[in-house]
C-alpha cells in the first residue's frame, strides 16, 4: 500500500516542472506592468483630463450652435405655434391627439363632442389645426365643412367644446360664358371650378334638364360670391342671382329671403324656381332608354314594355328623390335588383331601380325631401351596365317621366312680391347691363355679405 502512496509517473513530473516555468516568466512581467503604472500614472491623468477636456469643449459648442438654430425655430414661449393638417384616410381622433393626450381623455372628448358634433369618423381631406405653446398642445380644431369649424380647447379643465363659423373675405363677382360642348366646358372657359357647374345646375333643376336641354350657344351669367383665405381663393359663396338662357329661352333666378325667413331662388317675376318635381334624378348623365310600350328587352331578348326611363351613368353615382314623399318600399327584386318606390302628394308614385345600394338611413316609412339622396347607381337585377331604371306611377298607371308637368310652390303674396322686386332690382340691372363694364361698376354697389347658415347636427 505504501508502494503506491509515494508513486509519481515520470510524466506528471515534467509536467508539473512546465507549468512552473511559466509563473516564473509571468511573475516578473506583472512586477514591470506595476512599476510602469505607477511611473506613468500623472502623466496618463493630465492626458486624459486634456483629452476630456477637448471632448466636453467640442460637445458644448455643437449643443450651443444646434440650440441657436432650434430657438429661431421655434416660437417663443408666451406665443402659440400653429400645424395645420388635412385628414389621412383611416385617421381618428385618437391617432391624432396620442400623442399629446391620454387615451382616456380621447375617448372622454369622443364621448362628449357627440352633443355637439361627432367627431368619431373624421372626414378625409378635410383640414384640422393642432395649437402648441411651447411642447403643450392647447387647442385641437377641425373643419366641418366649408362654412363650419368645431374647436376644443385643451388648455382649459373639462375641455370646452364649441363650433363656429369660418370667416372669410367676401368679394361678389359677375360671371359670363357661352356654352360650345358643355356646361362645365364653358365654366372652365370662363376661368372658375367646376362646382359652379353644378350650382347653377342645381338651381335650375326644375325647369332645365342638363341631360337632354342643352345646346351649343346657350348661356349664362352669374353673380357669386367668392369667399377667400389669407388671400387664397377658397370656393363660393351664395350665388346672388343668375341667367340661364336655353334654347333661346331665357330662366332668371334671384336668391331671395321672405319676411317669414324661407330663402330660395325666385325667377325675376317672384315665381318660385323650386316645383313639385326635378327634372331628371341624376345630374349630368345620359338617357340610355325612352319610356316605350314596345322595346327589344336586351336580357330577356323579346318585345316587352319599358314604362320608365333609363339614365346611363358611373356605378356609385347618387341618386336624388325628385319630389317630397314617404318610402313606400326599399328592398330587392329578381328583375329590379336593388329598389326603392316613394309615395308623393297628389296620387304620384316614384320607383327607382338597379341600385347598387341605398343610402344611409333609407328604409320603410322614412320621410325624404326633394333632391335628398337615397341611393346609388348600380347594376342590379336584370342589368346590362350600370343605370337608373326610373319610374313613375300617377293615381296607379305608368306615365312617361319626362312629360311631368310640375307646378311651382307657394307663389309670393302681393305684399312680398313688392318687397321681393325692390331688393332685387340692383341684381337684374346687372344682368340686363349692356356690356360688362357697366354690368361691374353695377356689382361694386352690391353690399358684401358673410353668408353661410346655421350649423346642424350631425350624429
Amino acid at each position: 500500500m505504501d508502494k503506491y502512496i509515494f508513486y509519481s509517473s515520470p510524466y506528471k513530473i515534467k509536467k508539473n516542472r512546465g507549468r512552473w516555468k511559466k509563473l516564473l516568466w509571468i511573475i516578473p512581467l506583472t512586477c514591470v506592468g506595476v512599476i510602469f503604472f505607477f511611473f506613468k500614472q500623472d502623466y496618463f491623468n493630465i492626458s486624459f483630463h486634456k483629452t476630456s477636456s477637448s471632448i466636453c469643449n467640442n460637445y458644448q459648442t455643437s449643443q450651443t450652435y444646434l440650440q441657436s438654430h432650434i430657438i429661431k425655430s421655434r416660437p417663443k414661449h408666451n406665443s402659440v405655434e400653429i400645424k395645420e393638417f388635412k385628414v389621412k384616410s383611416g385617421a381618428t381622433l385618437t391617432s391624432i391627439l396620442s400623442p399629446y393626450l391620454p387615451i382616456s381623455e380621447i375617448y372622454y372628448l369622443v364621448k362628449k363632442s357627440k352633443k355637439i358634433y361627432s367627431l368619431s369618423n373624421l372626414i378625409k381631406d378635410h383640414t384640422y389645426r393642432l395649437y402648441f405653446k411651447g411642447r403643450k398642445i392647447q387647442k385641437f380644431e377641425y373643419e366641418i365643412d366649408d362654412l363650419h369649424k368645431i374647436t376644443i380647447n385643451l388648455s382649459l379643465p373639462d375641455y370646452p367644446i364649441s363650433v363656429h363659423k369660418i370667416k372669410y373675405d367676401i368679394q361678389n363677382s359677375f360671371i359670363v360664358a357661352t356654352i360650345h360642348s358643355s356646361l362645365f366646358d364653358a365654366v372652365e372657359r370662363a376661368g372658375e371650378r367646376d362646382s359652379l357647374a353644378v350650382r347653377l345646375a342645381d338651381i335650375f333643376a326644375w325647369d332645365i334638364d342638363f341631360i337632354r336641354d342643352i345646346r351649343e350657344g346657350d348661356s349664362f351669367k352669374v353673380i357669386v360670391e367668392k369667399r377667400f383665405r389669407k388671400g387664397r381663393f377658397e370656393g363660393y359663396g351664395r350665388i346672388l342671382a343668375a341667367e340661364f338662357i336655353n334654347q333661346g329661352r331665357p330662366f332668371t333666378a334671384f336668391l331671395y329671403t321672405t319676411t317669414g325667413g324661407r330663402t330660395e331662388y325666385f325667377s325675376k317675376d317672384g315665381v318660385p324656381l323650386r316645383k313639385s318635381f326635378l327634372k331628371a334624378p341624376l345630374k349630368f348623365t345620359r338617357i340610355s332608354s325612352r319610356f316605350s310600350y314596345h322595346r327589344f328587352h336586351p336580357i330577356l331578348k323579346k318585345i316587352l314594355p319599358h314604362l320608365g326611363v333609363d339614365y346611363a351613368a358611373p356605378r356609385g353615382t347618387p341618386i336624388k328623390s325628385v319630389a317630397d314623399g314617404i318610402i313606400l318600399k326599399a328592398s330587392w327584386g329578381k328583375a329590379a335588383g336593388n329598389y326603392i318606390k316613394i309615395r308623393h302628394p297628389n296620387g304620384y308614385i316614384t320607383i327607382y331601380n338597379h341600385m347598387c345600394r341605398f343610402a344611409r338611413g333609407i328604409k320603410k316609412g322614412v320621410r325624404v325631401k326633394q333632391g335628398q339622396i337615397i341611393g346609388y347607381v348600380g347594376a342590379t337585377g336584370y342589368a346590362t351596365g350600370p343605370h337608373l331604371d326610373f319610374r313613375v306611377k300617377h293615381n296607379g298607371r305608368f306615365i312617361n317621366p319626362l312629360k311631368i308637368k310640375s307646378v311651382p310652390l307657394r307663389p309670393l303674396s302681393p305684399r312680398e312680391l313688392a318687397r321681393f322686386k325692390a331688393q332685387t332690382a340692383p341684381l337684374l340691372a346687372i344682368l340686363e347691363s349692356p356690356n360688362r363694364v357697366v354690368a361691374e361698376r353695377e356689382l361694386k354697389k352690391i353690399p358684401l355679405h358673410e353668408g353661410g347658415s346655421s350649423f346642424q347636427k350631425r350624429m
